[in-house]
């Protein structure tokens, strides 16, 4: 199961029909919070997370390191529309995790998901 934090609905619901179309079952959520309550609520029974960088209440890297709390090691991808370089996606490089960049085209998406999850 893939779990996706995406607080812009367009996005969301584009990625969602992405990556159940290849066959990857997902819960969506609208930003970190809920992408936190949702993980407990599935026992950590996601195999992937996707993670908007920013968005309202609770951002990507702050839903990651509280679900990282609860099961370390759980796979992650980070999306932003923000470069590299902004300050807001540094946290990225310097822990060696991976960046899709927005706007993403739906090869780019499962190609990196596949990457990951292999």
């Amino acid at each position: 199961m893939i779990l996706l934090a995406e607080d812009n609905r367009m996005v969301r619901n584009l990625a969602v029909r992405v990556l159940e179309g290849a066959g990857y079952t997902v819960r969506a959520a609208d930003d970190g919070a809920e992408a936190v309550r949702l993980f407990k609520r599935e026992a950590g029974a996601a195999d992937l997370l996707i993670l908007d960088v920013v968005m309202p209440r609770k951002g990507g890297y702050q839903a990651w390191q509280e679900i990282r709390r609860i099961r370390p090691g759980v796979p992650v991808l980070f999306t932003s529309g923000y470069s590299e370089n902004a300050i807001h996606t540094g946290f990225i490089l310097k822990e060696g995790l991976r960046l899709l960049q927005k706007p993403y085209l739906p090869d780019a998406l499962l190609r990196a998901v596949r990457e990951i999850l292999d």
